[in-house]
């Protein structure tokens, strides 16, 4: 085909009988009319390519290189010098493809590959004869990105052949990962299991490379074409681990020359399959290291955690079965088994992968190239999460546990730690995912008992009693012998009291006093029109008087002036009720007074108050021939003293201007105190 696009082979046998370097089972130019057109869009798969000189021949140009070429899942027979030649492509995927050949050509090419940007080559296989080829895989000016190697992985080549050969061999790499690789050679001397030369930045990772022949070399290296090799195994019982400047005869010589490979493992004997270079040696079981983005072998077996060295991915006898198993609640439970030729499931099902729905023991039986073994588990139902009701005693915390180790929680309040801390009643609730997937929930009540609490002291009334006692029910002890939740006392004393609820004890205790009724009394002192009250109640904390005149008072020791009358004798009965919180009582007493006017008190006769009526302000004057002391104070109707003053001793003609501050119009009484003498002059402000 010359200057294709767009096109696809699939499921096609093609035939070529010539073995001369015109004949090839497929041939694909980009020369067009002597024009170069690039091709792009090409696929062949799931052919069979037989005969030729070349199996496919495939040339395009540097100035055109052909896009996006899928070639997979072919076989390759009987070519003469390349089994497949491809030049100048731009995303090549070259997968899961066959090539083998009894033609005795002795400088053939197995897969030839040149000038190739970005794809992947992996899973293929070359089974050669005892002449041919020379070279397995030719890899020149192959090349990826520093942000994506370009995968060589899980390829075999198997070349069982005595005369000089390659296996693998890389010349002008870049960026390129070789990983998961088996190779074989028998030659001898000269023979070489993989060779690296010129280019740069390439790995090298979890390779398998033996060669049997003698003064054969495993690995040669030979500039800085590879800046990461580790983890790979080596055997060359007959010849040398590697080549780097000089000939290494052990792996520890390979490592102190390289600086490569302080992980990687040397062996006597590596494949159990010499030709499909499957492998059972326990020593390459898990040892390789982790390549997230190559996860599955040649055979589309998943790589384990800790991946086996090679393009075959086995598992000892020894490691395979299963634990006891759990099942989730309403759920399928999906067992695989890989790694062996032939597996069956409970004498029944021979998949790799069965599903559960039910309890009960499984039979798993295995059968392949690392022997046959038996393992009986039992499929168990999930755990339960289960936190308990509690109750709290008041000031202390509980810890809960769902009852389910190393998994995933979520608590009520948003939590993730596998315990949980409560202080207060409350609901709880957890939700738990285990470590098999399995997702259980639960819901407890927390309950709280609070300490008894009686308040530091009560009091009760004279003749009766108080209630002790707290709302919450439990178990009581008095210190009076009593077991019910409530009592009453009528007694002075301290009190105590026990409480047990559920698994909390707490105590307190209370002082009661008697409050005894209050009992009204009172003395009273009459001069002229003013009175003086004593009280003498007792047990009483509020007071109202009834001075008889329609005026009262809730003074203690009320002083009252009762108003003027120009009666020489007047009463009025003075009633005192007093109070306390446990009821009140009545005290009357009649008193009696005598009028007695200005002109008794003849050394008062030259006292005038004026002007009256007035307006707050008024004048006293008095002519006194001996010296006296004079005193004078004012009182309202109420018996309030808005105005009181001593003056001290005075003699002859006294005046004195008296000025009542904001007084209210009314009645006022002016008392006039000379030497202990007095005389009450009725004022009216208006």
């Amino acid at each position: 085909m010359w200057g294709a696009d767009n096109v696809s082979i699939d499921n096609c046998r093609i035939i070529s009988s010539g073995t001369n370097y015109l004949s090839s089972g497929l041939n694909i130019s980009s020369y067009t009319n002597g024009v170069y057109a690039g091709s792009h869009d090409l696929s062949l798969t799931n052919s069979e390519i037989v005969g030729g000189y070349y199996g496919l021949y495939f040339y395009q140009y540097s100035v055109t290189p052909t896009q996006n070429v899928v070639i997979e899942n072919n076989r390759f027979i009987d070519q003469f010098y390349r089994g497949v030649h491809i030049y100048y492509v731009n995303d090549l995927q070259f997968n899961n493809n066959y090539l083998n050949s009894s033609s005795y050509y002795a400088y053939a090419y197995g897969f030839y590959f040149s000038h190739i940007n970005n794809g992947s080559i992996s899973g293929n296989y070359v089974e050669g004869s005892i002449s041919w080829p020379m070279y397995g895989m030719y890899f020149g000016n192959v090349q990826g990105d520093l942000s994506a190697f370009m995968p060589v992985t899980n390829n075999r080549v198997y070349m069982p052949n005595s005369v000089l050969g390659w296996g693998m061999y890389a010349h002008q790499n870049l960026f390129v990962e070789y990983a998961f690789n088996s190779v074989y050679m028998s030659g001898a001397s000269s023979t070489e299991g993989m060779h690296f030369t010129n280019g740069g930045y390439n790995k090298f990772k979890n390779n398998i490379v033996k060669v049997e022949g003698v003064n054969a070399t495993a690995f040669s290296l030979t500039g800085n074409s590879i800046y990461q090799m580790d983890y790979n195994a080596f055997s060359a019982p007959n010849g040398y681990v590697g080549y780097k400047y000089v000939a290494q005869a052990s792996l520890n010589n390979w490592v102190s020359a390289t600086g490569f490979d302080s992980n990687s493992v040397e062996l006597l004997n590596v494949f159990s399959n010499g030709v499909t270079l499957k492998v059972c040696t326990d020593s390459l079981y898990g040892v390789g290291v982790s390549l997230p983005l190559y996860t599955h072998d040649f055979e589309g077996e998943p790589r384990q955690n800790l991946p086996c060295i090679g393009a075959d991915e086995f598992m000892p006898v020894s490691e395979f079965g299963f634990d006891n198993q759990t099942l989730c609640n309403g759920d399928t439970l999906e067992l695989s088994q890989y790694y062996f030729d032939t597996v069956v499931w409970n004498m029944l099902d021979t998949s790799n992968t069965i599903s559960v729905t039910s309890l009960g023991t499984q039979t798993l039986e295995v059968f392949g190239v690392c022997g046959s073994g038996v393992d009986t588990f039992n499929v168990v139902a999930q755990q339960i999460a289960s936190i308990l009701d509690t109750n709290l005693c008041e000031g202390t915390t509980a810890i809960l546990e769902s009852g389910i180790s190393n998994a995933t929680y979520l608590w009520n309040d948003g939590s993730t730690d596998s315990t949980f801390t409560v202080d207060s009643a409350q609901v709880v609730w957890v939700s738990v995912l285990d470590t098999f997937g399995c997702t259980a929930s639960d819901t407890a009540s927390i309950t709280q008992s609070m300490n008894v609490n009686l308040p530091d002291s009560t009091t009760f009334c004279e003749d009766d009693s108080v209630e002790l006692g707290a709302v919450r029910s439990g178990v009581y002890s008095w210190s009076t012998g009593d077991t019910t939740q409530t009592i009453f006392v009528s007694s002075t004393g301290y009190y105590s009291v026990t409480l047990i609820d559920q698994n909390c004890t707490s105590s307190d205790s209370v002082y009661v006093d008697e409050i005894l009724n209050p009992i009204a009394l009172f003395s009273d002192s009459v001069d002229h029109f003013t009175a003086v009250f004593t009280n003498l109640s007792t047990y009483a904390d509020s007071f109202l008087w009834d001075f008889g005149d329609g005026t009262t008072s809730n003074q203690e020791h009320p002083v009252h002036i009762y108003p003027w009358t120009n009666w020489p004798n007047e009463t009025y009965l003075v009633t005192l009720i007093v109070y306390n919180q446990c009821g009140a009582d009545t005290f009357s007493l009649v008193i009696w007074f005598t009028s007695i006017g200005i002109e008794e008190y003849e050394y008062l006769s030259n006292i005038q108050v004026y002007p009256n009526p007035n307006n707050g302000v008024f004048n006293i004057n008095v002519e006194q021939a001996a010296t006296s002391r004079l005193n004078i104070e004012v009182v309202d109707a109420t018996g309030r003293v808005v105005f009181v003053k001593d003056f001290g001793n005075i003699q002859g003609d006294f005046n004195q201007e008296i000025r009542l501050n904001d007084a209210a119009p009314g009645i006022y009484f002016v008392r006039v105190i000379l030497n202990n003498e007095s005389a009450a002059y009725r004022i009216v402000v208006e």
